[in-house]
């Protein structure tokens, strides 16, 4: 069997999906750079946002509560970090250090706590956004790449928050 045998469109949609993730906190990673600020927490404001977002979803069976969720936690995170680094004068890096080690332990031992696992945890009752459909990508070049049937976005939490874990 050769290794292009291997390779299939799904594969590539897995990465997209799986990636985007890490690229939208790269992108907040250079605005922080171009605004002058280290900070290489943004990776626990990621956790912290996404931990949020599906326990939310879970409890209240609603994505926007989910969401809302996830947005509070992570502009708690960041204000966390602003206070840390300008207001007390702490070191940006170590106060980005301090809330990635802070995030991956907190999200861990709550992932153990509330849900009985770590690592990964799904479940019907985490609702998601439903799929949104873009009528111009359809019969374009895109289309077999970004969806298997038809180009649909697709917004779910519980999947970010799988991505998240996974290194925990």
């Amino acid at each position: 069997m050769e290794w292009i045998e291997i390779f299939d469109l799904s594969i590539f949609r897995s990465l997209l999906r799986s990636t985007a993730p890490i690229a939208i906190v790269g992108m907040a990673a250079a605005m922080c750079s171009a605004a002058g600020v280290l900070n290489i927490g943004l990776e626990g404001k990621m956790l912290n946002a996404a931990f949020a977002g599906v326990y939310a979803s879970y409890t209240f069976e609603s994505v926007w509560a989910g969401f809302t969720a996830g947005i509070i936690a992570g502009l708690l995170t960041a204000a966390l970090f602003g206070l840390l680094s300008f207001t007390l004068g702490a070191d940006e890096v170590l106060a980005g250090l301090a809330i990635n080690i802070f995030a991956l332990a907190g999200t861990t031992y709550l992932m153990r706590t509330i849900f009985g696992q770590a690592g990964f945890f799904s479940d019907p009752r985490i609702v998601g956004f439903e799929p949104i459909s873009v009528p111009f990508l359809r019969g374009t070049f895109l289309e077999p790449i970004l969806s298997a049937r038809s180009f649909n976005l697709t917004l779910n939490p519980s999947a970010f928050k799988e991505f998240t874990t996974n290194f925990a």
